[in-house]
């Protein structure tokens, strides 16, 4: 067996194609591949974009690839390790030294850090340096080897988007508007101080609570309560679409008050498309919600008021188009509000009358082009309305000018009280005055001292003349006589057919 192994070897060193390649041919391929190695290693430490090094502990030299000298500013030909040291920032240089020495002694064999470096044209760059230590079969360090990667776009990207982040936090912190920021399982996650002192919950309290939390009582503006199910921030979620200018009573718990609010949620989804998070911003609105219950008390009651007087309140443009009317004007001239609102005042103004308001308006039109308007300036006059039915209603009107911000006459209000029956009762008295007037005319009367004879009872005129009383009477009044005797004269005159009542 010995014998048939040798006859192998000599053959196979005879005939080296049946067998192993000649050593010589073995060492040429290595070095071949070796080379191919150092090229391919070459060409990717110069093609890749972190900076490359290798530092031979020992010998204290320092290689670097190609675009580590081209990127970081390293002179062609120069040592680095002489002068690696000085381009460090000189804040961060103790601290990159002592790290580096401290790891050399230490059984690490990894890291990373962060510093400053100077380039070539003065200006520094930001580098992460992840650096490995090899060392030999004792332990101690024989190379260090690693990249470092520019950062300086990032950091300044960084830099930028923290003092966004900053100048963010501040605006919402100082905005007016309340922001809550729910988690998509509705719970709060954050929200600014704007929200805790609308909502008088401080954020440590909010932090966590969802609409449900029985700490929160919401309203509706009728003053019910409103559901958890339909607080904005629940219907976005459930939605996922945004909720917007929502009217949202809050009861707060410190001052016991009702605060309203104006609220909007905006969902936000992850860009791979989930649900992220549902930003809810409001705004108080409480004095103008107040104001304006405040103005429908006072509208109620006005229009309580307008609705139960008997007057008519009413108002219309410059052009005497109607463009309100209180509900009494269809006691008052048969017309509803409906027919009337719209209607020009020529249509129920009688013609007279109608011509009399024009030119007062016309007046007070020009008066207003010429001096400043009197505050509650009015004027008052009586005009003719017709009727629905035809016949002729009178009204004592008050009016004042609507005026505009500029003072020009944009309109007409005015109060009318129904006088139909009073005009009647003044139409009866004058004719009755008339009348007595003319029968009084008629009456020819007797007064004064008349001078009148104590025998024959003449009586004397203005110019002298004395007449028979009758004759002066009659011309003095509508007096007629009758003759005829007395008892006395009688009896004088016929003694024997009268009696005097002296002489029986």
């Amino acid at each position: 067996m010995k014998d048939t192994d040798k006859s192998q070897k000599s053959a196979q060193a005879r005939h080296p194609a049946a067998g192993a390649r000649p050593l010589s041919s073995i060492r040429k391929n290595s070095d071949t591949t070796r080379q191919i190695s150092a090229e391919r290693l070459r060409l990717a430490a110069q093609a890749a974009d972190d900076a490359i090094y290798d530092w031979d502990v020992p010998s204290g030299t320092l290689w670097i690839s190609e675009g580590h000298r081209e990127r970081l500013g390293y002179p062609a030909g120069a040592d680095p390790a002489k002068w690696w040291r000085d381009r460090l920032h000189p804040e961060d240089r103790n601290r990159i030294l002592d790290q580096t020495h401290a790891l050399s002694r230490s059984l690490s064999c990894a890291w990373t850090r962060e510093y400053r470096f100077r380039r070539a044209d003065g200006e520094y760059i930001e580098v992460i340096d992840r650096g490995r230590v090899i060392r030999n079969s004792q332990g101690k360090p024989v190379r260090i080897v690693g990249s470092l990667i520019d950062v300086t776009d990032r950091k300044e990207v960084e830099s930028a988007l923290r003092e966004s982040e900053a100048t963010c936090r501040l605006l919402i912190e100082h905005i007016p508007i309340g922001i809550i920021v729910h988690a998509p399982d509705n719970r709060i996650v954050m929200s600014n101080k704007r929200a805790e002192l609308l909502l008088e919950t401080s954020a440590a309290d909010m932090l966590g609570r969802t609409p449900f939390h029985p700490a929160w009582k919401f309203l509706h503006t009728d003053g019910s309560s409103l559901p958890p199910e339909e607080h904005p921030a629940t219907l976005a979620l459930a939605q996922s679409a945004p909720v917007g200018d929502a009217v949202v009573g809050v009861v707060r718990p410190i001052s016991g008050s009702t605060g309203w609010f104006l609220v909007n949620a905006q969902p936000q989804r992850h860009p791979e498309g989930g649900l992220h998070r549902v930003i809810v911003s409001f705004i108080d609105i409480t004095m103008r919600i107040n104001v304006l219950e405040a103005l429908r008390k006072s509208e109620a009651q006005y229009r309580f008021l307008t609705e139960k007087m008997s007057d008519i309140v009413w108002t219309t443009d410059r052009n005497l188009i109607v463009t309100y009317a209180s509900p009494s004007v269809f006691k008052a001239l048969g017309y509803t509000q409906d027919e009337l609102l719209g209607r020009p005042a020529n249509d129920i103004l009688t013609t007279e009358s109608l011509a009399y308001v024009a030119d007062l308006l016309a007046r007070e039109l020009k008066l207003s082009g010429e001096v400043p308007a009197e505050p509650g300036r009015s004027v008052a006059f009586e005009t003719a309305y017709h009727h629905k039915n035809g016949s002729e209603i009178w009204f004592d009107n008050v009016v004042s000018f609507i005026r505009d911000a500029q003072n020009r006459v944009i309109g007409l209000f005015g109060v009318s009280r129904n006088i139909t029956e009073q005009k009647i009762a003044e139409a009866d008295k004058e004719k009755l005055i008339r009348y007595l007037q003319e029968a009084l005319s008629e009456i020819k009367t007797l007064s004064g001292m008349l001078p009148i004879c104590v025998q024959c009872k003449k009586i004397r005129d203005d110019k002298g003349y004395w007449k028979q009383i009758e004759h002066y009477i009659a011309e003095h009044s509508d007096a007629s006589f009758s003759h005829s005797l007395c008892p006395d004269c009688a009896a004088k005159l016929y003694p024997g057919l009268f009696k005097n009542k002296d002489n029986p």
